[in-house]
């Protein structure tokens, strides 16, 4: 600031200079009739971007801000004309008395001023609510316009050899679970550290059918228990109001978990927002390490990327979420007890109908079909990644299957009803006893 500071005296001396090319410059009368009423656009300004519904603005985003600069200036020149210029030119200044003595009555300056501030609060006001009817862009319209592209085929790597002696076999970049069926899991014991958008895996209140949820999710797929480690708002490093990190509340599991427990991590969230805004002198790399340093040799890890909606706050565009991502890829170099289910990847290419049915209204967490379809398809992975009987799969990324698939096990269609005029099987058994 300091250094500013300093900085900023040259440039005082320019332009207080009449001759100068500065001076010139800045005094061109454009700039000049903006300088003049720039504090009422710094004032405006902030009640017209806030009164903009953010939904608007996102779907809209040059438009929407062209509309606020011209609005800005308007209100501006507006007040500049009838309330500021007057008081700087001495509006409110006591009268001098003329030749004669007589003092001018100041009650007809006073009311114009009042007349005119009243009528730019009114004039304000009906911008404001004018800002506020805006159309609104619905969820699935945000999603369609903001679609991404469907992910890529899975593709063998290249051998490491262009003319191998032995014939090396080609592992797949991404394992998928067989279409249909739901798989088993080596893992007994099942670690599942989680943010806010893993509450609504656990809680009764979001999935009031217990088969629902994460545990009974995980024991669908062969573990026999869910040690929970949700917290809210939960990152690896920080502390929210004073909770544990997801650091702590790793540290105090390992402590006490049983041998050979396996690990999903489903965090990032918060995380990914925090490194982006230069919350933290710690990057994606430090916190996975952290994470990764309370397991025990051998403990096999599952980590779930993370994504968000084109409707959620700017603080967790979904640009920061897919560079975590990109880390916790990268990192299954450094560990190959480490498999990364892309979360993210199945819902890109959801359906923007499906996609506004499954997240809720701040593009971050998850409605009651989608806390179920999450749970459902973390489990599934996690069978696809470590299956029961076999060595952990080689591809170190892992996919659910599609929506169709998963949606048919979690939400079966009822059964079809019996045709009219047959009798029921209980009702036949009735009179056949």
């Amino acid at each position: 600031i300091a250094v500013l500071s300093v900085a900023v005296c040259p440039v005082i001396m320019a332009v207080t200079t009449p001759r100068t090319l500065l001076a010139q410059v800045l005094g061109w009368t454009p700039l000049r009739w903006l300088g003049e009423r720039s504090y009422g656009i710094y004032l405006w300004h902030m009640p017209i971007a806030a009164f903009t519904p953010r939904l608007t603005q996102q779907l809209y985003p040059w438009q929407v801000g062209l509309g606020q600069v011209v609005l800005t200036v308007f209100l501006a020149s507006v007040s500049w004309r009838f309330v500021e210029d007057p008081i700087r030119r001495g509006a409110l200044s006591r009268p001098k008395p003329d030749a004669e003595g007589n003092v001018a009555s100041r009650k007809p300056v006073v009311l114009r001023l009042t007349v005119g501030f009243v009528a730019i609060v009114v004039l304000a006001g009906v911008v404001m609510a004018g800002t506020m009817k805006l159309p609104q862009p619905s969820r699935q319209e945000l999603a369609a316009a903001n679609a991404r592209p469907s992910s890529p085929s899975p593709r063998p790597r290249p051998s490491p050899s262009p003319e191998p002696t032995v014939p090396t076999p080609t592992i797949p970049l991404i394992a998928l679970p067989e279409p249909g069926a739901f798989g088993q899991t080596a893992c007994h014991t099942v670690v599942h550290l989680g943010d806010s958008t893993s509450r609504g895996l656990v809680s009764e209140n979001y999935l009031p059918d217990p088969a629902q949820r994460m545990d009974a999710q995980y024991i669908k797929a062969g573990a026999t228990s869910m040690i929970d480690g949700v917290g809210d708002a939960m990152a690896i490093v920080e502390h929210w109001n004073g909770e544990p990190s997801g650091f702590d509340r790793a540290q105090s599991i390992a402590a006490s978990a049983p041998p050979d427990t396996c690990w999903v991590v489903a965090l990032g969230l918060n995380d990914a927002a925090t490194i982006a805004i230069g919350g933290s002198p710690f990057l994606a790399d430090d916190r996975i390490d952290q994470i990764m340093s309370q397991v025990r040799p051998g403990e096999r890890v599952m980590w779930v990327t993370t994504i968000t909606q084109p409707w959620a706050d700017p603080v967790y565009n979904n640009e920061y979420m897919a560079g975590w991502n990109a880390s916790l890829i990268a990192a299954m170099d450094h560990y190959p007890n480490m498999r990364v289910y892309d979360w993210a990847a199945d819902t890109a290419t959801w359906d923007p109908a499906k996609v506004a049915e499954y997240f809720t209204d701040d593009g971050i967490h998850y409605t009651t079909p989608g806390c179920a379809m999450r749970a459902h398809m973390i489990a599934r992975a996690l069978a696809t990644a470590f299956p029961a009987g076999q060595e952990p799969t080689k591809s170190p990324i892992i996919s659910a299957g599609t929506l169709a698939d998963n949606e048919a096990q979690v939400f079966p269609p009822p059964p079809p009803p019996p045709p009219e005029g047959s009798a029921s099987p209980a009702a036949s058994a009735t009179s056949q006893g």
